[in-house]
């Protein structure tokens, strides 16, 4: 093997290294206050377009109720490609789509998660928050944990348990990196 080929092999080699606690699931992200953000609700809120790393973040014109199904449901969103920068490595999902599950009765929910699936990608630091709101404003925001790992094709967010939601939308909201990517809504009609 001449010099040259044996140099390009070991850097392919030292860069597939680089990335491999990334893939495994080691990496730890670092938030903002260097550790991992813990679940918490919110309470109340109004919509606002201008900060996509906010809980109350809905894109200028978007409808507060995109995408719903009536419920115990589940549904599905498809939501854009993007790209997103980890630990120094820059990484594309091309599509991603966030199912969103509940089980409940009226205006209680026994349970709700949701689960990521995506071909052709990692998804790394991401966190699924569960809004409850309609046309006057946002009822309550469950901020899910952080993931602070990547997983490849598929992550699930077990959500929450056992509370009580007031009429019209409840969504389950992705956010990677910190930053809003698109969410999957419910009609809720107790």
């Amino acid at each position: 093997m001449n010099k040259t080929k044996m140099l390009k092999t070991a850097a392919s080699l030292l860069s597939a290294l680089a990335i491999l606690p990334v893939l495994s699931g080691t990496a730890q992200a670092e938030t903002t206050q260097g550790k991992q953000e813990e679940s918490q609700t919110i309470m109340g809120g109004n919509y606002q377009s201008t900060d996509p790393t906010a809980y109350n973040y809905l894109p200028e014109g978007s409808d507060p109720f995109p995408n719903t199904a009536d419920r115990s449901a589940f549904g599905s969103a498809q939501i854009s490609g993007f790209g997103f920068t980890f630990q120094g490595h820059d990484f594309k999902v091309p599509v991603v789509n966030l199912e969103h599950a509940i089980k409940g009765k009226g205006g209680h929910i026994d349970s709700e998660s949701a689960s990521v699936t995506f071909t052709n990608g990692t998804l790394c630091n991401w966190r699924v928050d569960y809004q409850n709101r309609d046309e006057n404003g946002i009822h309550a925001t469950r901020k899910g944990a952080t993931h602070n790992d990547c997983s490849l094709g598929h992550a699930h967010d077990a959500g929450f348990k056992n509370f009580d939601v007031k009429s019209n939308a409840e969504c389950a909201r992705l956010f990677v990196m910190g930053e809003f990517k698109g969410e999957q809504c419910h009609a809720i009609h107790p």
